[in-house]
């Protein structure tokens, strides 16, 4: 059976798990044993292989629309393989800099005290910019040069969306996922580019399931 996802609902299979990540409210519901049948489409709101028991009890839960959605998702990144590895690249510039304090600011505006969900709708409606890979690593090794003096910075949330800020001050970009793992549950994100991470190792980030991605 073909089930369509409410605008804020996400989802993937984990083994025999399905796991649903509503967006808006920042909450995470897994059900088990009901993932090995399910595919998630990546770049919509459709679910597929559905039983009708499950889909009476996403009905439940409010996770169901009637339709499908109208704008097309942006589709999970590649397996992650490769990440930025030991390499400290250049010292920071001036500019490098003012980036750094820049996307300081952003922060300090747009992520203290703001739920996930208003968190995830302003990444969702940031311009996504056609970026070069090589730039967009550089751009990041700096960022970790810089990173002992970023506060908060053992969160994935916070550094995460921190880089993605600095990245778009100095034009660049890369995508935001957001995943998990079970028994048991956990949740992470980072940010990739293809198939590489840039704020996280390849390994750890590939022991998570995605679920978002924006």
């Amino acid at each position: 059976m073909d089930l369509y996802l409410s605008p804020q609902m996400f989802a993937a299979a984990r083994a025999e798990d399905l796991v649903l990540l509503d967006a808006a409210a920042g909450e995470y519901m897994l059900l088990p044993g009901v993932g090995t049948d399910v595919v998630a489409a990546a770049d919509s709101n459709r679910l597929s292989g559905a039983s009708t028991a499950l889909a009476v009890a996403l009905g439940e839960l409010g996770a169901l629309s009637r339709h499908p959605a109208p704008v097309g998702r942006r589709p999970i990144p590649p397996p992650p393989t490769f990440d930025l590895g030991q390499d400290a690249g250049p010292p920071a510039s001036s500019r490098d800099l003012r980036h750094w304090l820049l996307s300081g600011g952003d922060m300090l505006r747009g992520y203290w005290r703001r739920p996930f969900g208003a968190l995830a709708a302003a990444e969702r409606a940031a311009p996504d910019v056609a970026s070069d890979p090589g730039q967009v690593a550089a751009a990041a090794r700096v960022f970790r040069r810089l990173l002992p003096w970023v506060p908060f910075q053992g969160e994935c949330l916070f550094r995460s969306l921190m880089l993605r800020a600095y990245l778009r001050r100095c034009g660049l970009s890369a995508t935001w996922v957001v995943g998990c793992q079970t028994w048991p549950f956990e949740a992470h994100c980072w940010l990739q580019v293809g198939p590489l991470v840039l704020d996280d190792t390849a390994d750890h980030a590939a022991g998570f399931t995605p679920l978002l991605a924006l």
